[in-house]
């Protein structure tokens, strides 16, 4: 913890500001967790969150969805698929390794196990007999046949409104990608001065300093 302190300081992160703000958010959290124990106690499913310790790995994941306001119903579907015969525990390691959320996977299964069997298509006319088929109605003399309309083509993507714009900077556009989509890239954007490309995007430096603690506990060192 004190490593990623001073990680965290190094990185321009105020700690007079962001330990008390984490000790609200640490208790929150704590209340948060009690209050789930309290009602899966209660409903009688709480083993499902001994399954959920013992199937992910200790993190920031795993605390994220036992603390969540969702987790008491999450563990009551858990429950409803186990009484079934589906096998939860396969659930929730299909879910850890594709990387999707716990509740994604349970909505998943609850869906496809109540939605009704698909009725069978109705099957395809076959075609009529050359000989029984109606011809073409002729075209009237002298009148060209209509041809088929253009489809308009497609609207360029990304293309600059106001024609006096400067160009987009080479960082700005190796920025568009399927991240940025909805979000407005600034076409000066300068990757190689940090503190000025947050600024820009518009990311506080506590929400960066949070983001830079999450990858540091999800992704190893090297």
């Amino acid at each position: 913890m004190a490593r990623q302190l001073v990680g965290l300081q190094q990185a321009g992160v105020d700690l007079g500001t962001f330990l008390p703000q984490m000790g609200r958010m640490t208790a929150g959290v704590h209340q948060a967790v009690a209050a789930n124990i309290a009602r899966t106690k209660a409903e009688g499913t709480d083993q499902w969150a001994d399954l959920l310790t013992a199937t992910m790995p200790e993190g920031v994941v795993r605390d994220a969805i036992l603390s969540s306001p969702a987790w008491p119903d999450i563990a009551a579907d858990m429950g409803r698929l186990d009484a079934r015969g589906i096998d939860v525990a396969r659930i929730l390691l299909d879910a850890h390794r594709a990387g999707a959320g716990v509740d994604q996977a349970v909505a998943a299964v609850t869906t496809a196990a109540a939605a009704p069997a698909s009725p069978a298509p109705a099957p395809t006319p076959t075609s009529a007999p050359a000989d029984a088929r109606v011809p073409a109605p002729a075209a009237a003399p002298g009148t060209a046949p209509t041809a088929a309309p253009t489809p308009a083509p497609a609207a360029p993507v990304r293309e600059a409104v106001d024609p006096w714009a400067p160009p987009a900077s080479r960082d700005a556009k190796r920025s568009w990608g399927p991240l940025t989509e909805g979000l407005t890239v600034p076409r000066d954007l300068d990757l190689g001065d940090r503190a000025k490309a947050l600024e820009q995007l518009g990311v506080k430096p506590l929400a960066h300093a949070t983001i830079v603690g999450l990858v540091k506990d999800v992704l190893p060192e090297t």
